[in-house]
């Protein structure tokens, strides 16, 4: 991991679910925010890093909030925390789960015109017909501006 002023570089060195041997992983980075700094991710990951840096005993970046301080798994991560977090957005977890949220993003930038390369590119897919099939979903009516709504009001509100 890189900390720049503009930005967080994670290096990715494992496979992921979309990637094969051979195949170059790309980085992600998580760009300043400096609109709404109640919506920077750069300036939480930062703080994140200077009130976990006495408990970090591995080099995994997420640690247990509790004693022994362990790195927290890629299950908790995926089902526990990702869940908590759409039903804190208002997202109905029985009819979205945790795996909804690539369709989710992809199909959202899709509509708001992000050009089909960068979706690809930012969500690991190799082709459009991939995208097409698997990932792009029609929006509920009404449910982008509710849910965007919905986020920008409680970033708001704290």
């Amino acid at each position: 991991m890189t900390v720049k002023h503009s930005h967080i570089c994670f290096k990715i060195s494992q496979l992921l679910k979309t990637s094969k041997p051979g195949n170059q992983v790309h980085n992600l980075v998580l760009c300043a925010y400096p609109v709404n700094r109640r919506l920077c991710p750069v300036l939480y990951t930062k703080e994140y890093l200077k009130r976990t840096k006495p408990s970090q005993q591995s080099d995994q970046f997420y640690v247990q909030c509790n004693q022994p301080y362990k790195g927290v798994s890629r299950d908790t991560i995926i089902h526990r925390w990702t869940n908590q977090v759409l039903q804190l957005s208002g997202i109905d977890t029985q009819r979205y789960k945790p795996h909804s949220t690539r369709a989710a993003s992809t199909s959202l930038a899709h509509s708001r015109q992000v050009p089909i390369d960068t979706i690809l590119k930012s969500a690991g897919l190799k082709s459009t017909c991939t995208f097409a099939r698997y990932y792009k979903r029609p929006l509920l009516s009404g449910a982008e501006s509710k849910f965007s709504g919905a986020v920008q009001n409680t970033a708001s509100a704290q």
